[in-house]
């Protein structure tokens, strides 16, 4: 009897112990990705880029301003003609998903240098999803920025 009773609470003690330490990996996990996103999605709206004119060619690091809170529709639309692991890379996103997509205040995604302000896979099967908006101004009108980093 007593080897039951024994069993029974090493078994909720192992589950009880793995449960937690899942719970806090994805904690830590979802730590990582929420200040990585917010560096991005600042990056984007607040910079010009490394160097600060520069195009799909020459790009270093992405900034989407011509000044804070200020969309560059030349730089989106660069931006949003990249291929999905080159525009990865050059965000420093790292193991990371992402989605981009400028929109009004009536849910519409924005064009911007002729393009449909949109880049990035939205996601559609992730596990952890972290979304940011930023008010910007695009065109000389209100805007959200839209930034997802997934896994």
């Amino acid at each position: 009897m007593s080897a039951m009773v024994f069993l029974v609470v090493a078994a909720a003690l192992l589950f009880a112990w793995t449960y937690a330490s899942n719970e806090t990996g994805t904690g830590l996990e979802m730590k990582r990705m929420e200040a990585r996103a917010v560096d991005i999605s600042e990056a984007l709206v607040a910079a010009t880029g490394t160097p600060a004119d520069w195009s799909a060619a020459d790009v270093r690091t992405i900034g989407l301003a011509s000044s804070e809170g200020m969309l560059n529709a030349t730089k989106v639309a660069s931006f949003v003609s990249m291929g999905y692991e080159e525009a990865r890379t050059r965000l420093g996103a790292g193991i990371y998903g992402f989605y981009f997509r400028v929109r009004d205040g009536s849910n519409a995604t924005l064009s911007l240098g002729g393009l449909p302000a949109e880049a990035g896979a939205y996601p559609a099967n992730a596990t952890l999803i972290v979304p940011v908006e930023r008010y910007v101004s695009a065109n000389g009108t209100p805007a959200v920025m839209e930034f997802m980093l997934w896994s």
